[in-house]
């Protein structure tokens, strides 16, 4: 299309296109496949690559083309580990409402990416106009000076910022470490725990913890549902979406 030229394939030659098209392995020998890549109108590579998605503006906006995808908030799990065993932490494959709004840890075995790469990803995030980054793990505390490097670094780029943590994780230097540049999500089962105005709670209701879900009445309360059989979800609990948000979300996230 460049150069004006137009090349009729054969049928032989229209079959490797079409293989080729579907992501079959390829003869890196075959003189048509070389030639398609002399003429540049192809390439092939000795493994699978990943090809971004092509980005045609927000569905939430009205005039989508050329437009970035409408970021409402960004999350970032900067750490897989953890010395607690929660019986409601997705590593038991228990389902929350909050999704991954708390702390949680998976297993898995990849390995953890550098302080670079998470100052690439948060930049990428900041470049897309994302408006609120949400700091999660793990326990982020373990390993708390790269926590407060990866915090320090994204503090100023984005509106709001939170980070999860578990309720026993939380002390006064975290407090003061964090004051005034990010805001706690704390994870707990004790509605007793829930006494501070400055932080967000995500309070889990598992039905034995002595209260019920309808007795809260603070907005820096989440109630954080527990589905035991995901089959029978009664219809009326507020579940999270990422498409909307429940009123007490949106005081925090707007």
């Amino acid at each position: 299309m460049i150069e004006g030229e137009i090349y009729a394939l054969n049928e032989q030659e229209t079959g490797l296109v079409s293989s080729f098209e579907a992501n079959n392995p390829v003869d890196v020998d075959n003189e048509f496949l070389i030639e398609l890549k002399r003429l540049c109108l192809g390439n092939f590579y000795s493994r699978s690559v990943y090809i971004q998605k092509i980005r045609i503006g927000s569905p939430r906006s009205e005039n989508q083309i050329n437009i970035p995808p409408s970021l409402a908030r960004g999350f970032i799990e900067i750490n897989n580990s953890c010395h607690r065993d929660c019986w409601f932490c997705g590593f038991n494959g228990i389902k929350r409402s909050s999704g991954c709004m708390g702390c949680n840890k998976w297993n898995e075995d990849g390995q953890p990416l550098s302080l670079d790469d998470w100052k690439r990803i948060i930049e990428e995030l900041r470049d897309l106009d994302c408006r609120n980054l949400i700091i999660t793990g793990g326990d982020l505390t373990l390993d708390w000076d790269r926590t407060m490097d990866i915090l320090d670094f994204s503090y100023g780029l984005f509106p709001k910022i939170f980070m999860s943590f578990h309720q026993e994780s939380i002390s006064r230097e975290i407090e003061r470490d964090i004051a005034n540049k990010a805001t706690a999500i704390i994870q707990t089962e004790k509605l007793s725990d829930t006494l501070s105005d400055g932080s967000i709670y995500l309070l889990i209701a598992n039905g034995s913890n002595g209260w019920k879900p309808n007795w809260i009445r603070k907005d820096n309360i989440i109630v954080d549902y527990i589905f035991k059989d995901q089959n029978h979800i009664p219809k009326d609990l507020p579940l999270m979406s990422k498409a909307k948000l429940s009123a007490n979300m949106h005081f925090f996230f707007k």
